[in-house]
């Protein structure tokens, strides 16, 4: 793994009311300032681009929180700010080794199948993602690895067989008998995505332009459990799109609330503020009574697993564990507080499931490595319904 230096000179300075974060971007090899480079607070709308000397000024920053440097000729790069001072930081960028996948004939032949199979599980297949684009889709490259599987000709096939191209044929090492019902086929197992810059994706329906710094794409494919999971990783800037159309502004206002609500991020905020109820959620996972043998739902909460830190909540113990996730509204799509009201209305359903022994989650709502699995309904907002995570609701019941 290649390291990236990072010179900070920190001169102490105090504002009274705000943090902000100075400093000046370079190329680590000619000591050039790197112009155009973006600087910004992960999930969020604060940012801004250094100027022709490659100076950058974040102003009312709100730490702890990670800095993103991305540039289109160089490494993106992070780390984590902690320091509420006035700061004179000197950045050192390294210029990228770009370095394409191997891509053969066949996954060329099939690129706009690989580009709607990134896109319904990255942008998503609800209307916030059908209407979310990205600009720049050019610069996306594929990658796939493949198994071969033997399966009786009468056993019913993964049900990603009918989306994927799964290339049947018979495998002529293997000794068969007059009775042998069994044929091969090569399947793909992973796909992976790549990207040597960033992601430039219109959220119409949420009134932002979304620059993503994708890290990692990838699925995984497991016929055997016909299941598909799939995590991506990156750094995301929120810029806002301004309108002075107050029809326009109400709409966007409503849209970004009906994206929010019974979302992952609303779910993780819940999680870290330890207000699942107060949000509309029941979380429960399934019991089981040998004495009547009989299951039922147990909720969960607060307990010896679950460690509150000032900008992080750290659960462990829950790996491999399925919950059950249900969700109360009322007819504006808002939750109702579970806290003081017994009785109960419609609900919408999902699932998740901890897919680490120890998973964080942080104060903005996001799971820095991915490792909680949210399924359907909850499970089907992805980047095209995703939020600052600075957002809050303009009103919250």
């Amino acid at each position: 793994m290649k390291r990236l230096l990072i010179f900070i000179l920190i001169i102490p300075f105090q504002l009274t009311g705000q943090v902000r974060l100075r400093g000046i971007i370079k190329d680590l090899t000619s000591q050039e300032p790197v112009e155009f480079a973006s600087v910004y607070i992960n999930g969020t709308t604060n940012g801004n681009i250094t100027d022709i000397n490659g100076k950058f000024i974040l102003e009312n920053i709100k730490i702890p929180c990670q800095v993103i440097i991305s540039h289109i000729s160089y490494n993106t790069i992070s780390f984590d700010y902690t320091n509420n001072n006035l700061s004179d930081t000197i950045i050192y960028l390294k210029l990228k080794d770009v370095i394409i996948p191997e891509i053969s004939l066949k996954e060329k032949n099939r690129k706009e199948k690989n580009l709607k199979l990134f896109k319904d599980f990255f942008l998503g297949t609800d209307n916030w993602g059908n209407m979310a684009f990205i600009e720049n889709e050019n610069i996306l490259h594929f990658k796939w690895d493949y198994d071969t599987i033997k399966l009786n000709i009468n056993e019913k096939k993964p049900s990603f067989f009918e989306y994927l191209d799964v290339l049947e044929y018979i495998d002529r090492n293997i000794i068969k008998s007059k009775n042998d019902s069994l044929k091969s086929y090569l399947i793909p197992n992973k796909f992976f995505v790549y990207a040597n810059e960033p992601l430039k994706i219109q959220l119409p329906l949420l009134g932002y332009f979304l620059q993503y710094d994708l890290q990692k794409f990838e699925m995984e494919f497991e016929y055997k459990k016909d299941f598909v999971k799939w995590k991506y990783l990156g750094y995301s800037y929120y810029q806002p799109i301004e309108t002075e159309l107050k029809s326009l502004k109400l709409k966007i206002d409503k849209n970004r609330k009906d994206a929010y609500y019974n979302s992952p991020q609303h779910l993780n905020k819940a999680f870290f503020s330890n207000s699942l109820r107060k949000n509309g959620y029941i979380v429960s996972k399934i019991g089981y009574d040998q004495v009547i043998d009989e299951t039922y739902p147990i909720e969960i909460k607060p307990d010896s697993c679950w460690n509150f830190q000032k900008n992080k909540l750290i659960i462990t113990g829950y790996k491999d564990i399925n919950f059950f996730i249900k969700y109360y509204q009322n007819l504006k799509g808002e939750p109702i507080n579970l806290t003081n009201k017994k009785g109960r209305r419609n609900c919408s359903e999902s699932e998740l499931e901890f897919l680490n022994d120890t998973c964080i989650f942080l104060s903005n709502g996001t799971i820095p490595d991915n490792s909680v699995l949210y399924k359907p309904f909850i499970g089907t907002k992805q980047i095209g319904a995703t939020l600052p995570g600075d957002y809050l609701p303009s009103k919250i019941k």
